[in-house]
């Protein structure tokens, strides 16, 4: 029979081997270079914090209440708490911490603080907003995790549809997280077209305009305006010889004037060809309310 001494032992190491396998967080994580990583690793969230704290009161406010080790203990199961501050005192700070944090602040586009964004360890952006500190941490966590749960339940909806549903599906999906423009869900964009090829969705055209926008988006930061051009003018091309009417009227408009506008960055095109495009976009959708703006351009070329 197991001794009393054995059984105590073999109690006080389970929670020893228990714990050796998960990283205990005690505050904030400061470094964000392996964040990424790190809550691969965990399978977790990450709740990333951003401040000014030695110019911006109401981040110097929410900090001072010291609230990261409540937060990890009522939430670490579920996330690693990541805070990204930017100091105006470069000499108190990291200097590779600090121009990884303002890389951080541009690529969540963080205007106001302090700010929250929540990242899922796949990688999918499902909360972004200011932090109100009138408003409970408790309160801001549930809608957090309610939300983190919405995207597990439509990944899964993608995973088990098919045919429009998955179109739709993934819309649904895509309408719920803030990082959708990324390269990551390329694949994403061309699995929603192939499983609804005819349109009976009705997002056939939103989902081959984004993915012909997305490339020419690309092409145009390399300063390549006129391939950016050609990915729109295929689009355009597929859409008039298909029978399935699926580009829609501001759809098109939308297509015609981001031509003009890479013509325009180009330095190439003649201004009279740039005036035609703006007028295919009038064309296109006359009822839209965007049209005093394209013919105000069209003005002002002209002068």
């Amino acid at each position: 029979n197991m001794t009393s001494f054995s059984k105590h032992f073999i109690l006080l190491f389970i929670p020893i081997l228990f714990f050796s396998c998960t990283s205990l967080q005690t505050g904030w994580i400061k470094d964000a270079s392996n964040m990424r990583r790190e809550v691969q690793k965990e399978k977790k969230s990450a709740f990333i914090l951003f401040t000014g704290s030695d110019w911006d009161v109401p981040s110097q406010e929410f900090l001072a209440k010291n609230l990261d080790k409540m937060l990890i203990r009522k939430y670490g199961k579920d996330f690693l708490f990541y805070n990204i501050d930017i100091l105006r005192n470069e000499d108190e700070a990291n200097s590779k911490i600090l121009k990884m944090n303002y890389l951080l602040f541009s690529k969540y586009e963080v205007k106001e603080l302090p700010y929250i964004v929540a990242r899922n360890f796949e990688g999918d952006i499902y909360f972004s907003s200011k932090l109100d500190n009138e408003n409970s941490l408790d309160s801001l966590m549930k809608s957090i995790i309610e939300k983190g749960k919405k995207i597990e339940n439509l990944k899964n909806e993608i995973e088990k549809t098919s045919s429009k549903d998955k179109t739709i599906a993934i819309n649904d999906f895509f309408s719920s997280i803030y990082n959708g423009r990324e390269s990551s869900y390329d694949v994403l964009r061309e699995e929603a077209v192939l499983s609804d090829p005819e349109n009976k969705s009705g997002l056939l055209g939103q989902f081959k305009w984004s993915i012909a926008s997305l490339k020419a988006e690309r092409l145009a930061l390399q300063k390549q305006y006129l391939k950016a051009v050609d990915e729109y003018i295929i689009l355009l091309k597929e859409g008039y010889a298909s029978n399935i009417n699926y580009i829609s009227a501001s759809i098109e408009q939308n297509i015609w004037y981001e031509i003009a506008l890479l013509y325009a960055l180009s330095k190439k095109i003649e201004s009279a060809k740039i005036i035609q495009c703006l007028e295919n976009a009038i064309k296109a959708d006359p009822n839209s309310t965007a049209v005093p703006h394209l013919k105000e351009i069209i003005g002002n070329i002209k002068k």
